[in-house]
């Protein structure tokens, strides 16, 4: 991404109405549409500054792409496309310019507050506790300092304004306005955000102090809008920098401030109010005739942006700086940024078709920017020496892990396992450990340090501030964590995620039965990994692979959706065995058959339903032993009086259309109706519980074709009990 250019105050774009303009963006009404540009203004304590940051607006605009890529399974996104030249023929003209600064995104019903997740006390919130004890209304512990870390993440909501600051609000004024169902799952889903948002900028040598969300309804559903985790919605500091009873100074205000700018009052919370937000708001304005779009620039010398990351905005990353790797040096560019996407795109056996075709400059850097697990996936797909020839390339560390002997079952932290660089002896001293940290620190992301005894065993572990806090003369094994938590390698990434959601550390070391240590996992690795694992649920569920992308190539699709389909066709005929079995019955009383399709999709959907839940329950781990009776009891409950009430419709509609064919004994009919859609609901329930629980006890994936199994016994259940009672009643 270049930086030499001049930078882009504000944007007018022939054909367009004029944009409605915020404090960095600019925002054009499309109709059902809003093409969003960021532009190059500094926006910093609620004013807009000179000179423009060049290249700011690529920067904001490529990470809010890249957090709603990363987050999309926790929520959906307004984006529609982040292509320039997919926006259309009418904008393809103006591609230089909005190319990674603009987006395409759907407009929404903006629900009128900032959603800010705090995990340290800093800015306006550190002014409150100082003061009243709380945040937001919320009590905090005695003695907390200026920057501490706070015990749990909190939610401190605001109101928006239009000009001028926003209003710190409690949860309860925001429960009043909005009503508490939606205000919980706004706090929720706030944090659930914060948490991964965090978890990653730790793991990178950030801490993500506090950041505000912004959301809206789009076709009934709840999403996220504005942008996403940007310095310019955040506060990020360095961790190195940290220290509780200092506030280290944020990208966006050091920006600010090296670039010679400064407020005439202390920065506040980082939470600002902005027009340029999914909203159709902008004014009405005849098209113009065809031009060149306006782009008022500003001149000066380009900065180089300021270091946001240490890993490229892809899955597991790469140094931004470059990294020296024998004969190459790796450097990140869009080509490399594209070739990465590719390759995830494609998926493992045609993304080594492809990296066999490149030099091994291209596809080491490639790969080196995914994450490791996908990364070893494509490697293993490559013929043998082309696996040696691009491991031999790849950065310290990297080829090991991709090589590494496959002991492991697929789907546990075994393979995820990375080799860790900073191991010590507990009689090591603080001095000699710093004096080797920094040369391996120049080599390898460094998170923990960990400490083995003789015989390869954990016994501590230690973060740099505590090296920092530390004499020189001390031990290590004095310093460090004793018994610190640790993964095994046999553990299933689901029953990973469950030990480490509530800890958020950015690494856990991985030890075997015995303690000792193997290597260590990084957090957001197994979120990455487990995301993925959670996203192919739907396709399984009806037989799709969970290695197919968009852009797998046909024959492979064929042959990974094919058998399933074969597998189906032999289930509906089960189906139709049944109602073929009751054609009698159907002969004699011919408006049966018009209401087959609605017991069948009655039940069909309540199966669903119970299908649903379970599946989230066993990747959730809340399937506990002794628990199964209460899941089936409550399913029976609920098909029991689904049933009742939609039977009671659906029995009224057969009366009626009965009647109107001038059948014989229409509340006869109407009654069995509703008899067998209570049956047909209960069976439906228990079957969607009971299925994914018995491919487990089974030793199967319970998401695997799921949904095929589950229509067979619901159209069994329903149309065997529908004509079966017809079939009592009629003799």
């Amino acid at each position: 991404m270049a930086f030499d250019s001049p930078a882009v105050w504000s944007t007018d774009i022939p054909g367009l109405p004029p944009p409605k303009r915020g404090k960095v963006r600019d925002v054009y009404d499309l109709g059902d549409r809003l093409l969003i540009v960021a532009t190059d203004r500094l926006s910093a304590y609620d004013h807009v500054l000179r000179p423009a940051i060049p290249g700011k607006g690529r920067i904001l605009t490529q990470l809010t792409n890249f957090w709603f890529r990363e987050l999309a399974a926790l929520a959906p996104n307004h984006l529609l496309e982040v292509d320039a030249m997919e926006f259309g023929p009418e904008l393809r003209p103006h591609a230089a310019l909005l190319d990674g600064r603009a987006v395409l995104a759907r407009k929404a019903e903006v629900i009128p507050f900032e959603c800010v997740a705090r995990g340290f006390l800093a800015g306006s919130g550190f002014r409150e506790y100082r003061n009243n004890g709380t945040v937001c209304g919320i009590p905090l512990p005695p003695g907390l300092v200026r920057a501490s870390r706070l015990p749990e993440p909190i939610f401190t909501p605001a109101t928006k304004a239009e000009s001028g600051h926003d209003e710190n609000v409690d949860f309860a004024h925001v429960a009043r306005e909005l009503g508490t169902p939606l205000a919980e799952r706004l706090r929720d889903l706030t944090l659930a955000l914060y948490r991964a948002g965090a978890s990653r900028a730790e793991a990178n040598g950030l801490i993500l102090a506090d950041t505000k969300f912004e959301f809206g309804w789009i076709d009934g559903e709840l999403t996220w809008i504005d942008e996403a985790l940007t310095p310019d919605s955040s506060r990020y500091w360095e961790a190195s920098a940290w220290r509780p009873g200092e506030e280290p100074v944020s990208f966006a205000t050091g920006w600010t401030l090296r670039a010679g700018t400064r407020s005439r009052r202390p920065p506040s919370c980082r939470r600002r109010s902005s027009p340029e937000r999914s909203r159709a708001t902008p004014r009405p304005s005849a098209a113009s005739p065809a031009r060149s779009p306006t782009v008022s620039i500003e001149a000066g010398r380009s900065r180089s942006p300021p270091k946001l990351f240490s890993r490229t905005p892809l899955e597991g990353g790469a140094p931004v700086e470059p990294e020296r790797t024998g004969s190459i040096v790796f450097r990140p560019s869009d080509a490399r940024i594209t070739l990465a996407a590719e390759l995830l795109s494609l998926g493992p056996r045609p993304a080594a078709r492809r990296l066999a075709a490149l030099s091994t400059e291209e596809a080491a850097g490639a790969l080196d920017l995914l994450n490791p697990l996908a990364a070893g996936d494509i490697v293993w797909e490559l013929d043998p020496a082309n696996r040696k020839r691009i491991a031999a390339a790849a950065p310290q560390g990297r080829s090991e892990q991709w090589l590494r002997e496959r002991a492991w079952a697929e789907g546990t932290i075994g393979r995820l396992i990375e080799n860790p660089r900073a191991v010590f002896r507990p009689e090591t001293t603080v001095g000699e450990a710093i004096d080797e940290l920094r040369e391996i620190v120049q080599k390898a992301l460094v998170t923990y340090g960990f400490v083995t005894d003789a015989g390869g065993r954990l016994v501590g572990v230690f973060a740099f501030r505590d090296l920092l806090f530390a004499d020189r003369a001390q031990r290590l094994g004095d310093i460090a964590i004793p018994d610190p938590f640790a993964l095994r390698p046999e553990m299933k990434l689901v029953d990973a995620m469950q030990a480490v959601v509530t800890r958020h550390y950015p690494a856990y070391p991985v030890v075997d039965a015995e303690r000792r240590l193997l290597g260590m996992v990084r957090g957001q690795v197994i979120f990455e990994a487990e995301a993925f694992e959670i996203s192919a649920q739907a396709g399984k569920m009806a037989g799709v692979g969970k290695e197919e992308r968009l852009l797998t190539p046909w024959p492979q699709s064929l042959k990974s959706r094919h058998p399933w389909l074969q597998l189906n066709l032999l289930t509906a005929f089960v189906a139709a065995a049944v109602v073929g079995f009751f054609q009698d019955t159907i002969d004699r009383v011919v408006v049966l058959a018009a209401f087959l399709p609605v017991l069948a999709g009655q039940s069909g959907n309540t199966g669903c339903q119970a299908l649903a839940v379970t599946l989230r329950g066993l990747t959730l781990g809340e399937v506990k032993p002794g628990l199964l009776g209460r899941i089936v009891s409550k399913e029976i409950l609920l098909g029991l009086f689904n049933g009742i009430f939609v039977g009671v419709v659906a029995g009224a509609g057969m009366f009626f259309y009965a009647r109107s064919q001038q059948t014989a004994n229409p509340l006869m009919l109407g009654l069995i109706v509703w008899g067998a859609m209570v049956l047909a609901c209960v069976a439906s329930g228990i079957s969607g519980t009971l299925i994914p629980l018995g491919l487990r006890k089974l030793g199967a994936d319970p998401a695997t074709a799921s949904s095929i199994f589950l229509t067979t016994m619901t159209d069994v259940a329903s149309m065997g009990t529908f004509l079966g009672l017809a079939s009592m009643a009629i003799d």
